[in-house]
């Protein structure tokens, strides 16, 4: 599938630019002390984001065009679905780790080329326990921090 270059960058560069104006939402009400807290530097790099996102699109609309090749864009949106998925699972019912380890999962088993199931489920399985475990280790134990 080929798409033009502007409208392929223009239309990325609002979804992260929608992602850091989402993380400076979520994190207005963590508390501060001395003005560096918890949202210290989530808020610092949801402001990069947004920074480079207006760039790149005024970049890409001063720029010359052409076309560029999409490769398996179902992929794409599915990434852009799982995360919409996750977000709505822990707002609903406020099971982060679960719901991070069932969405992590998820996307591992259709993502992964290889052919094998039972070696894409166990490598599924595997790497979203160790990622879920990472997550809740540094920001559960190491940082204190509740989702």
């Amino acid at each position: 599938m080929k798409v033009s270059y502007k409208l392929a960058t223009v239309l990325a560069n609002i979804f992260f630019a929608a992602a850091g104006i989402f993380v400076l939402r979520m994190t207005g009400d963590f508390p501060e002390t001395f003005g560096i807290g918890p949202s210290y530097f989530p808020k610092v790099l949801s402001m990069l984001l947004i920074g480079f996102a207006l760039y790149s699109t005024v970049a890409a609309l001063l720029g010359e065009g052409g076309h560029i090749a999409l490769p398996r864009p179902g992929n794409i949106l599915f990434v852009i679905l799982s995360g919409a998925l996750f977000i709505f699972l822990w707002l609903r019912f406020q099971l982060f780790y679960v719901s991070s380890f069932c969405v992590v999962v998820m996307m591992l088993l259709f993502l992964n080329p290889e052919k094998s199931i039972p070696k894409r489920i166990f490598a599924a399985l595997a790497a979203g326990a160790v990622i879920t475990l990472f997550v809740y280790l540094v920001f559960g134990r190491i940082l204190n921090f509740r989702f």
